[in-house]
């Protein structure tokens, strides 16, 4: 089962008809009709969690059996654009930190190097290189299940 007929089975439970939900949940009725029709997909978590305290259940239990990415779009909310721009800055980040160290002066003791010996395209070139070989190292863990999950 998925929300709409989570929402369904639990208010004709209580029996309760939808105006009531509704009108006890601060929810328009329209909404109510929409979501419990399926026309609805994707209410804000503040809505599921009005609606599961009017009818005295968790919002878990009204999203239960629902597509996971639909689940994480309902509790993550406004939240996903913020995120997506956190993750476009650290993509944006990620090089010119890498840049920062390379060209420190405990970058040159560790690695043991001559920064001023090295051309701006060979560094671009050394920076790129750091890079992919990061990325492939993660790569091979995309598929794995975490270590922390049993």
């Amino acid at each position: 089962m998925g929300l709409s007929e989570n929402l369904k089975t639990i208010r004709k439970k209580r029996k309760i008809s939808q105006r009531t939900l509704a009108a006890e949940s601060g929810i328009s009725y329209s909404m109510v009709s929409k979501l419990e029709s399926g026309e609805q997909k994707n209410p804000s978590l503040e809505t599921l969690e009005k609606i599961a305290e009017a009818l005295n259940v968790t919002t878990s239990q009204l999203m239960d059996g629902m597509n996971i990415y639909d689940q994480f779009n309902i509790v993550m909310g406004d939240a996903i654009p913020e995120l997506q721009k956190d993750i476009q800055s650290a993509k944006n980040t990620i090089p010119v930190k890498l840049h920062e160290l390379l060209i420190s002066d405990q970058a040159a003791d560790f690695f043991e190097i001559n920064q001023n010996a090295i051309s701006p395209d060979d560094f671009e070139n050394i920076e790129s290189l750091i890079i992919d070989y990061i990325k492939y190292q993660f790569s091979k863990y995309k598929d794995e299940k975490s270590i922390y999950h049993k």
